[in-house]
């Protein structure tokens, strides 16, 4: 049997046409790396693209979604990364669990890692992981780090009517060495999308993962603004809960 790209097109990345829905995706992937922190840079409350006499315009907008969680080796990137509707529940290589704090994996149909591509063209993937090795950092010098990937991953390409191996373009820091673990996904050339509100983008991300904790927080980043100009970001889970005259309850302890 052989399934075509179109395929995994039409059950995965049509399934994703909302910017808050497709982050949610690599958010999920960031908590399943034992990622304790996890930042999202977008323009909020903009349009990625517009219609111009019956064309989409890109405007030149970024979406970055960067974590500090365990991160990729480019053998692991092409082992599990570029294999789509692998479950990972039942590799006994990855497990249901995380390596670190043995949370249960959030990801559920294994074409997640697709999902940017139901609002945006291109995806650059930057991931460093495994064990400290030694090599050459993004500047050509020796050092001492994560062994890092680096590829660029196009739409009309991957999800082209062939049967045929896609081969990603590798980036300039593939095979360099990172002082840290971590990700970074950076999504560019927009469909005609708009990002939502930073009120809006945390109220849906944090029905999904709750809370901040000690060991998992989600930052919003508004790239519009300066970090000096207010609401510029934002925590996930952080709620602010209005009252009304005459109906707060106060309880005495004796």
């Amino acid at each position: 049997m052989t399934i075509s790209r179109l395929t995994v097109d039409k059950l995965g990345v049509k399934l994703y046409d909302r910017v808050s829905a497709v982050i949610a995706e690599l958010v999920a992937n960031s908590y399943d790396a034992d990622a304790t922190s996890v930042e999202i840079h977008a323009p909020m409350d903009q349009l990625l693209a517009t219609k111009e006499k019956g064309e989409i315009v890109d405007q030149g907008l970024v979406i970055e979604v960067n974590d500090n969680g365990t991160g990729m080796t480019p053998a692991e990137v092409q082992n599990f990364y570029l294999v789509v509707g692998a479950e990972r529940r039942t590799d006994t290589r990855r497990g249901d669990v995380s390596k670190i704090f043995t949370r249960k994996v959030m990801g559920r149909k294994g074409v997640g890692k697709l999902a940017p591509f139901g609002v945006c063209k291109r995806i650059e993937v930057l991931s460093a992981g495994g064990p400290k090795v030694k090599g050459f950092d993004e500047r050509g010098k020796p050092a001492t780090g994560h062994l890092t990937a680096h590829l660029i991953l196009d739409r009309s390409k991957i999800l082209s009517d062939t049967d045929k191996a896609y081969a990603p373009v590798p980036g300039p820091r593939d095979g360099t060495v990172s002082a840290a673990s971590g990700t970074r996904l950076k999504l560019t050339i927009f469909d005609h999308r708009r990002v939502p509100t930073i009120e809006e983008f945390e109220r849906q991300l944090s029905q999904r993962f709750g809370v901040a904790s000690k060991d998992w927080q989600i930052v919003l980043v508004d790239s519009t603004k300066s970090s000096t100009e207010a609401d510029s970001q934002r925590s996930v889970g952080t709620f602010q809960v209005e009252t009304m005259e005459e109906t707060m309850v106060r309880f005495v302890h004796d």
